[in-house]
């Protein structure tokens, strides 16, 4: 009898756990009734006022959308005459959230029960496809999320029902094939992201009804071609993401009709050529096999990592910053790029210039930063740098400089406004230091290693320089050979550097630069997430609605995520300081190991960049959570009988786990009064079976028992 009470104890338990969790989905008869999270229980209000505008449902799954069901939602309303009212509140939900769930389809129901909602998220709930039935009702949403989900396809027509739809997101899905007219009717859609799907060709005509379209993102598809009239109707579009496919063609007229493009993201690709008539903010094309370049108007360029040989800008003075690392310029490009006469940035570093014409920088007189690293350099005229008055950064490293002619300061008189100087990686084996102070009034950081100095020179340098509260920057530091605070110098080997030549240093960087890069892309996605984040906290601020408190914690998990991306970057940084310390013990590769501090003045300028987010987004933090809490507690003084959602799930779980430790107590009860009956049992058996059997041995009692 006891273990048949204990097993019923047991299923009891059982019963009372399932019951327990399931808040969110019940089942009626075949049917799945969902719950809002908001509104699992009456809530208690005063007049004119609602629990909450968002409607969350939890752990929902089911095959047979059209068997499902909305649970009511009962809000009761107190009058100034202290009457309740029952009045359903579904009415109020503008936005529908499906979390750890699995949906066959999205059930159309939902359009039906919440008449006014503007915002449907179905993120990550296994969808399979998407259908014109299922938006059937969706004729308020404006805000549609669907990604990483299994969506195939996107079928005709699919959004006719949703023309106030102002952003669509279906990335991270399956998509092989969208059809031509999928997004007809949508004249309010202003951004749509269909990145990380397969689609390898679009329709010319498949955005002709997107007129006030501001930002798609096709990033990493398996586009092949951009044809001229995709984006004619766009007029309106500013940020065009097309990076990561495998496009080799890509129409010059494509983007004529765009008067303010910010951002054009076109880099690894497949691109030989580049004509474009568009007037943009920024183009990046890194990582293609581009050899010619024609632009018109755009303020910042990046052609890192191609063969561009033939450069030509139709409008010069509308360029801003030229990137063209790891290209084939010659002195023909390089006229065409210097004639760009508003340059504030140029970065021509790993491109066999060789020996600079005196003039070939007349016309830059509002340049600021300039990279001429591993360029082949092995002098600098007088006059070179002498229009360059507004310089601050300047790089100069891993080239010649030195080998034929004693390194010059006074070549450098004009950059008055320096802060900033690489010479690295050169044949330098001595310079006026004591004048670098009159020379560069404000110079702050100076990086001079990997140079053959003698140790005694070095040692003289280094006190100067931290006498002078210069910093002497390093991203190496030598431990196995002669050196002066982490810098080689020829003390008891005979030649600390073994020239490399120019090929050498160019694959032996290119890598790490290549890793940089993307870190860098990576870091301007981060930074514009980041802008949008202060611009949503800001407004959020000023937002005295009821519900403030539930944008507030949107926005402190955004920050999450940045700061999640923030702290993956300055792993990616600690990685390759690690690699580099590695290799630098191995001999035969210190000279290409040491040639990585190319990317000296970026790292050191990105990770400057990542604290200073990084501080704020702890303040932001600190601020938002405060200002959180402070709108909950005025809240519940305001709503005196107002129902708190976690108060009441922090209530169940106590009440849950207090009945499991009573049953639990009680099942252990029964089954002591079980062992202290067995043992009394055993134990007058063992006196009887001693009485019957005195002559036994041992053996045979343990048998008996």
């Amino acid at each position: 009898m006891c273990w048949r009470f204990c097993v019923v104890l047991l299923l009891l338990l059982q019963e009372v756990i399932c019951i327990s969790s399931a808040v969110v989905t019940k089942s009626n008869e075949n049917r799945t009734i969902l719950v809002c999270s908001e509104y699992s229980d009456e809530i208690l209000v005063n007049e004119e006022q609602i629990q909450s505008e968002k409607c969350t449902f939890s752990y929902v799954d089911f095959d047979e959308p059209n068997d499902v069901q909305i649970a009511s939602m009962v809000v009761k309303n107190v009058d100034y005459d202290d009457s309740v009212n029952e009045i359903d509140a579904s009415s109020h939900i503008t936005t529908v959230h499906f979390v750890n769930s699995r949906l066959s389809n999205i059930p159309c129901q939902i359009f039906k029960k919440f008449t006014n909602m503007k915002s449907l998220n179905c993120d990550g709930v296994n969808l399979k496809s998407l259908s014109r039935d299922d938006m059937k009702g969706a004729s308020n949403l404006k805000e549609f999320s669907c990604n990483s989900n299994y969506v195939v396809s996107l079928d005709s027509k699919l959004f006719e029902n949703s023309i106030e739809l102002e952003s669509i997101d279906i990335s991270i899905n399956d998509i092989e094939r969208i059809d031509a007219t999928s997004f007809n009717g949508l004249s309010q859609l202003k951004k749509l992201l269909l990145y990380d799907n397969k689609l390898s060709s679009l329709s010319e005509d498949l955005f002709k009804d997107l007129i006030k379209l501001e930002e798609i993102n096709l990033s990493n598809n398996q586009i092949e071609i951009i044809e001229g009239k995709l984006f004619s109707s766009c007029k309106l579009l500013k940020y065009i993401y097309l990076n990561d496919n495998l496009i080799q063609k890509l129409d010059e007229s494509a983007f004529v009709d765009i008067e303010n493009i910010v951002f054009l993201e076109i880099s690894n690709n497949n691109l030989t050529s580049l004509k474009l008539n568009l007037s943009a903010s920024g183009l990046y094309a890194n990582n293609n096999q581009l050899k010619s370049i024609e632009l018109g108007s755009i303020g910042y360029l990046s052609f890192y990592n191609n063969s561009i040989s033939n450069v030509t800008f139709t409008m010069e003075n509308h360029v801003l910053s030229v990137n063209m690392s790891t290209n084939n310029v010659n002195k023909d490009s390089l006229k065409a790029i210097t004639r760009c006469g508003a340059l504030k940035s140029l970065d021509l570093s790993f491109n066999n210039l060789g020996q600079l014409n005196v003039s070939t920088f007349l016309e830059l007189n509002d340049l600021q930063i300039l990279n001429l690293q591993s360029t082949n350099l092995s002098r600098i005229d007088y006059g070179l740098f002498q229009h360059q008055t507004k310089l601050e950064q300047m790089d100069i490293s891993y080239n010649q400089l030195g080998t034929s002619e004693v390194f010059d300061l006074n070549k450098f008189a004009s950059l008055k406004l320096l802060t900033t100087l690489f010479m690295e990686g050169n044949n330098i084996t001595e310079f006026e230091y004591d004048d670098i102070k009159k020379v560069f009034p404000k110079l702050q950081t100076i990086g001079y290693t990997d140079n053959p100095w003698k140790c005694s020179y070095l040692t003289l340098m280094n006190q100067f320089m931290e006498h002078n509260g210069i910093e002497i920057y390093q991203l190496v530091t030598v431990k196995t050979r002669s050196n002066v605070g982490g810098i080689a110098c020829d003390g008891d080997d005979k030649r600390v550097n073994s020239r490399m030549n120019y090929e050498d240093r160019l694959r032996s960087t290119n890598s790490i630069r290549h890793k940089l890069n993307a870190s860098d892309n990576e870091l301007s996605v981060i930074s514009k997430r980041f802008e949008e984040f202060m611009l949503n906290f800001s407004s959020s601020s000023h937002n005295k609605r009821n519900d403030d408190y539930v944008s507030k914690m949107d926005l402190i998990n955004e920050l999450s995520m940045i700061k999640s991306s923030i702290a993956t970057l300055q792993e990616s940084f600690v990685s390759i300081s690690k690699r580099l310390d590695k290799l630098q013990t191995h001999d035969g590769v210190i000279e290409a190991i040491k040639t990585i501090q190319n990317s000296s003045y970026d790292m050191k300028m990105m990770k400057a960049r990542l604290d200073g987010v990084d501080k704020v987004l702890g303040m932001l933090n600190n601020a938002s959570t405060k200002v959180m809490l402070q709108q909950q507690t005025l809240k519940k003084q305001h709503q005196p009988g107002a129902y708190d959602i976690s108060t009441t799930n922090t209530n169940d779980d106590f009440l849950v786990k207090a009945m499991i430790s009573i049953i639990f107590v009680i099942v252990c009860g029964f089954v002591l009064i079980y062992i202290i009956k067995l043992f009394a049992r055993r134990h007058h058996h063992h006196h009887r079976d001693l009485r019957t059997y005195t002559d036994g041995d041992t053996i045979d009692e343990n048998i008996i028992l």
